[in-house]
């Protein structure tokens, strides 16, 4: 059974935009974990915690050691995930570990495999 780490960004000054990310991150978890996919976010499981950091530095150790645990990564692109420092750090350590990557809209969660040229 391939397990899956759902990576998408959160961390931003404007605490709208945090919420509407966390909330897509829930809701892109709630659809592919109901086409029985097996998977991991830390967004989706997360970013309703208080008195938490919400930086990757304070999550780094424990978002790397899943995805090396987990057999592929899936990036949500929601707007802002090509600058967020989270994401393009999960997403270099899977390149690294020889993961499989898949790219996951975020209107209709539909998966895309990144395409190795």
């Amino acid at each position: 059974m391939k397990t899956y780490y759902l990576a998408s960004p959160y961390s931003h000054d404007d605490p709208k935009i945090r919420k509407f990310r966390g909330e897509k991150a829930e809701a892109a978890f709630s659809y592919l974990a109901s086409q029985g996919l097996v998977l991991y976010s830390p967004i989706a499981s997360c970013w309703r915690l208080t008195n938490v950091p919400s930086g990757f530095d304070f999550w780094k150790v424990l978002d790397l050691e899943m995805i090396n645990r987990l057999d592929a990564l899936i990036v949500l692109e929601l707007w802002g995930w090509e600058d967020s420092i989270g994401v393009i750090a999960e997403l270099k350590y899977a390149r690294e570990k020889g993961k499989e990557i898949f790219f996951c809209d975020p209107n209709t969660f539909f998966l895309t495999p990144e395409v190795n040229e």
